[in-house]
């Protein structure tokens, strides 16, 4: 069951994201499974997989359980005529709607009691989790304890997520914990792009006003 739900997911094979060098990562078969690897798993060791994953895996939980194809080029416009503009894309349904809730409130957790709690701002209801890897090491051919990539991702608003940000620092020189290295930036980014929408709404309102006056 976990290895199809991280198949479902994306894990294991390209996202098709339009950027070249994308690597599929590595999701090993469930039949090479043993008992201590179905353990180290469930948080993560194991399996090899780049960031557009990640933060797909998450869109997933923000975007009503749907997996949805990625993409960075957003429109092509010369003058003021459009000549591309990239749509959503559903690829599959993954998550039911009770799923979504327990996930949910899981990730609210961490943001109101747990690592996550230094991402908090504002009244904005933040779903999120904290993430400390060791890193694999091919000359000693095991994860290296003195290797580590730190990164926090979350969403928000929970209600209807609008935003997600994915943090991730590559063997930190300082700290110990994703909780006092990742999330600081994660808040820094989200408040800036929080106060952008603030002013846009501002602007909006106050020509509505006008048009209306």
């Amino acid at each position: 069951k976990m290895y199809e739900t991280a198949l479902l997911m994306g894990f294991g094979v390209k996202t098709g994201i339009d950027f070249p060098g994308e690597e599929t990562g590595k999701l090993k078969d469930y039949k090479e499974w043993d008992e201590l690897y179905k353990c180290t798993f469930s948080f993560g060791q194991g399996i090899f997989v780049n960031g557009i994953q990640v933060a797909l895996a998450y869109a997933q939980i923000a975007n009503g359980g749907y997996l949805l194809q990625p993409y960075i080029l957003k429109e092509i416009i010369d003058g003021k005529k459009i000549k591309f503009k990239s749509s959503p894309k559903i690829i599959r349904k993954v998550f039911n709607e009770e799923e979504l809730e327990i996930i949910k409130n899981t990730l609210r957790k961490v943001i109101e009691e747990g690592s996550g709690i230094r991402a908090k701002f504002g009244n904005i209801s933040i779903c999120g989790k904290t993430g400390t890897a060791e890193k694999y090491d091919p000359s000693i051919r095991d994860y290296n304890p003195c290797k580590e990539t730190m990164s926090f991702i979350g969403f928000f608003p929970q209600e209807n997520p609008k935003y997600l940000i994915y943090t991730l620092i590559d063997e930190p020189k300082k700290g110990r914990f994703a909780s006092e290295i990742a999330v600081p930036l994660w808040k820094k980014i989200a408040e800036e792009i929080y106060e952008i929408e603030k002013s846009k709404e501002i602007d909006k309102n106050l020509i509505a006003r006008n048009e209306i006056e």
